[in-house]
């Protein structure tokens, strides 16, 4: 809404509320605005990038190896902060309690379980098709649901939801380590839950 004139959002088919899935954050690059969304194609739940103007794809991560009725979008991420000339974003492991969704945290072939980091020129680029892929970095791994990012001065801090119980705040580190699924202070919910009740 701007100026209390309505306009819809330009978003791809794939786009899905399912398993709790929507728009999780909105990136300004510029006069640009970039969406984090929930996917799905047939059995497909994935984690996208997309230009809400254009209504075009900037990035797509892979399928979550999970069964469908065990994905939960509310860990996907909801929070970006601009540093320099790069922006930081969090993509969580969407998963209620452990499951296949889990060890992608500590996956260097998959995004999800991580802090990401791409550069705003090529965001620009890639929108403007002057580039195929955008590059994306791994700044930093081994999260599960990542909730909020902010820095003060030159450091990052996420907030971070662990299992029961295993709640963080985290200074994040480039190439930094943050344990999930090997190591968190929680424990995996109770049956009633989905978990076994053990900890971690």
């Amino acid at each position: 809404i701007e100026n209390f004139k309505q306009n819809k959002l330009n978003l791809p088919k794939y786009f899905t509320l399912q398993r709790n899935g929507g728009i999780k954050t909105i990136i300004s690059v510029g006069e640009d605005k970039i969406a984090l969304i929930s996917g799905k194609e047939k059995n497909c739940f994935f984690a996208a990038l997309v230009h809400l103007k254009k209504g075009k794809e900037l990035m797509r991560t892979k399928c979550l190896p999970e069964i469908p009725k065990n994905n939960d979008f509310n860990g996907l991420g909801s929070s970006n902060i601009h540093l320099n000339d790069f922006v930081y974003f969090t993509l969580g492991t969407p998963e209620k309690h452990i499951s296949k969704n889990s060890p992608l945290a500590q996956d260097d072939d998959y995004l999800f379980g991580k802090v990401i980091r791409i550069k705003k020129s090529d965001v620009l680029k890639k929108i403007d098709n002057q580039i195929e892929n955008l590059k994306i970095n791994i700044f930093s791994k081994g999260h599960r649901v990542p909730q909020g990012l902010t820095k003060i001065n030159k450091s990052i801090f996420n907030v971070e939801h662990g299992p029961k119980g295993g709640d963080e705040l985290n200074l994040v580190i480039k190439n930094g380590n943050y344990g999930w699924p090997l190591s968190s202070y929680g424990t995996n919910y109770l049956k009633e839950n989905g978990g076994n009740g053990k900890s971690i």
